[in-house]
């Protein structure tokens, strides 16, 4: 996966705020429907074209039409939030994570830690 451009992410938000997986023929319109659209069909050809190499969005085709499905939102959020920590620190989250707990961790520590892992694993 890879960062969204501002454009890129208002139609990523398109895509999440309708049905997933959404008919192309769809997804279009909606681009061109919404307010101040100033992109044309290439230029929304393009950019789903780069979101779906950025593997934020995924085609897939049925019956002969094509379907968008994107990335959850807060699957998104939390690369964003990882590309963030790492470009700020140089360190991956994990390697973050680590070292703010220490080497040693106490049992409460640990065990709110996992109710955290379980609440951001629960669908």
């Amino acid at each position: 996966m890879k960062k969204c451009s501002s454009t890129e992410f208002e139609l990523l938000e398109l895509v999440w705020s309708n049905s997933q997986p959404i008919l192309a023929t769809e997804l279009y319109s909606a681009i061109l429907n919404r307010k101040g659209n100033k992109l044309s069909t290439k230029a929304i050809s393009v950019y789903i074209n780069r979101m779906v190499k950025k593997e934020v969005l995924t085609q897939t085709m049925q019956n002969g039409k094509y379907y968008y499905t994107a990335v959850s939102k807060i699957d998104y959020q939390r690369y964003l939030i990882n590309e963030s920590v790492t470009e700020s620190t140089g360190k991956s989250f994990s390697e973050l994570l680590l070292a703010f707990v220490g080497k040693e961790v106490s049992n409460e520590s640990l065990e709110e830690i996992n109710k955290v892992i379980e609440k951001m694993t629960k669908k």
